[in-house]
């Protein structure tokens, strides 16, 4: 088993701090998902982390929101937390991504703008597994192949049972 140890050199606390460095559209298991880097520049263990993220389209409007708790985040690391909108994809525009965290009795507010440009969205959506026609025609042409394979396959019984039965 293993046991974590965390040692100082003083008896000062350390305490966290923590960044909002970029937010970008990606995908993540081939799906749209908002993605937010996350930095705790401060060399201590950040527990029971609660985050509130929220995408406001630029009319003010909100679009996808999540929200977690009990994150726990290393020292002096970075992690991309990410926002999936359901099975939805991702239109082009100005957005503002608001995230709130929470830990250890400190808050942290970060406001911060992002676009999706017209080609982003629709190379992204259309790498979306489930999203395009090409998956759907891909379905259809394998049930298709294995179909006609069965197909044949009961055929060739049928003509081998006929001439057995011709040979007796």
């Amino acid at each position: 088993y293993v046991i974590g140890l965390e040692i100082s050199e003083t008896d000062q606390k350390v305490i966290p701090e923590l960044h909002l460095n970029t937010v970008r559209p990606g995908l993540i298991n081939d799906r749209t998902a908002i993605i937010a880097n996350i930095q705790n520049s401060q060399p201590v263990i950040v527990d029971h982390l609660s985050l509130k993220a929220s995408v406001y389209d630029s009319t003010g409007r909100k679009v996808y929101q999540k929200n977690v708790k009990n994150y726990k985040m290393a020292p002096n690391s970075n992690m991309d937390f990410t926002l999936n909108p359901e099975n939805q994809n991702l239109k082009d525009g100005t957005y503002t991504y608001h995230l709130r965290a929470l830990a250890g009795g400190k808050t942290w507010n970060w406001d911060k703008k992002f676009t999706i440009s017209e080609k982003q969205a629709k190379d992204m959506n259309k790498q979306v597994t489930g999203n395009s026609n090409e998956s759907i025609k891909q379905i259809v042409a394998g049930l298709s192949f294995v179909i006609l394979l069965l197909l044949g396959i009961v055929l060739y019984l049928i003509g081998k049972l006929k001439r057995i039965r011709k040979a007796s």
